[in-house]
């Protein structure tokens, strides 16, 4: 349950951030955003990583061939910021870009397909679908707004 509850906090930040973005930040370009979002995130990880020191808990860095693959994943978050922060620079709105996330989930059982060849099951099936026509649904709904 727990993880459930972690994603469901992340996704209302996450909510939060894209309407911060729509209403106070589209003018400026994607790369400005980018480094007033990456900044202060350095300074509240070393900020973090000093609470775990001091309450002496373990600190697990990657090591070997997974600094490889850790760095390979920074690569991946950044590019995919830069196109998710290239979408509010263009005219996208909050709703828009919101919605689309609702895709991820095909997206990642695609991308694990390709990678392991493991085959998503009915429910995983019958979610893609229910995402499609929440997409579908909310660009209807931004169609009627528009106008109006």
């Amino acid at each position: 349950m727990r993880p459930v509850i972690y994603a469901c906090i992340a996704v209302l930040f996450y909510a939060l951030g894209n309407v911060i973005l729509e209403q106070k930040l589209k003018p400026y370009t994607q790369f400005g955003i980018m480094l007033f979002c990456y900044v202060p995130m350095i300074g509240m990880t070393l900020g973090a990583l000093a609470v775990t020191r001091f309450r002496q808990q373990p600190i697990s860095f990657p090591a070997g061939d997974a600094v490889y693959v850790a760095g390979l994943i920074a690569i991946v978050f950044f590019v995919a910021d830069s196109f998710f922060f290239s979408a509010y620079t263009n005219n996208a709105d909050a709703f828009t870009v919101s919605s689309i996330v609702v895709m991820f989930p095909a997206a990642a059982s695609l991308m694990k397909y390709l990678w392991t060849g493991q085959l998503p099951n009915r429910y995983h099936l019958a979610s893609y679908a229910i995402a499609v026509a929440a997409v579908a649904l909310a660009e209807k709904g931004n169609e009627i707004l528009a106008d109006r």
